[in-house]
């Protein structure tokens, strides 16, 4: 993983680091193409002609089970392809390059941040840029693997209505001092990212995220930090 996000990464000429942000992919869409295809030729092959024949053959608890069954998977169908659409539109957003005085950070130090936003089939109307902290973990129960995802961390950088700020702009950003460091473990994890979001009218809002790495406080030993984020 650590290895991925060194990839992110890209350093100029003036020593500021452009970050690769984390966005819907066509991979993404491919899948849920392959995925919805399969997934309606199944309820619409068998189970819609299964509970039309059962209503062939006269009123019952059969024929209202399988209308039923048949239905809960039709509109689960239904679902999968408006999620399908609702990411292809979002390819078609604006995409923020970000650049960043340095893509790791300790508690108390600053991030001064630019972006500015290209293609898109038009700009967002507002934009909000924050920075988050996610907690990740994985637990098993039984033959089921789980993981549970939650914020514990989001402060507002920037949020602006101004189209010029949106569309190109600057900020500086102070990282809270008692913030735990990035956690990288194959069942834990601690991560860090700057949010931007746009709001689109009647159209996918923009959302792109970019890792930052969050490093022990300079007066608190690394061994000590990991314990403590690990605790």
């Amino acid at each position: 993983m650590a290895k991925s996000r060194d990839m992110q990464k890209q350093r100029r000429a003036d020593g500021s680091i452009r970050l690769e942000g984390q966005r819907p992919s066509l991979v993404i869409v491919g899948f849920l193409i392959i995925f919805s295809a399969i997934w309606n030729a199944v309820v619409w092959g068998l189970l819609v002609p299964e509970a039309i024949g059962a209503w062939k053959d006269g009123f019952g608890f059969w024929a209202i089970g399988a209308t039923l069954f048949a239905s809960v998977f039709t509109l689960a169908g239904v679902a999968i392809i408006g999620l399908m659409v609702y990411i292809i539109l979002s390819l078609f957003n604006p995409k923020v390059e970000l650049t960043a005085n340095t893509d790791q950070v300790r508690p108390g130090e600053g991030l001064t941040l630019a972006w500015v936003l290209r293609g898109g089939r038009k700009m967002p109307e507002q934009l909000r840029i924050e920075f988050a902290g996610t907690e990740r973990a994985t637990y098993t129960r039984g033959t089921d693997t789980t993981t549970d995802s939650h914020d514990f961390l989001q402060s507002e950088i920037k949020s602006t209505e101004d189209r010029h700020e949106i569309r190109s702009g600057s900020a500086r950003y102070t990282v809270p001092i008692a913030l735990v460091p990035t956690l990288e473990c194959p069942r834990n994890e601690i991560v860090y990212e700057i949010r931007f979001t746009g709001r689109l009218p009647r159209w996918p809002d923009l959302r792109e995220q970019f890792v930052i790495r969050v490093l022990p406080r300079a007066d608190i030993p690394a061994a000590a930090s990991q314990e403590e984020s690990a605790g």
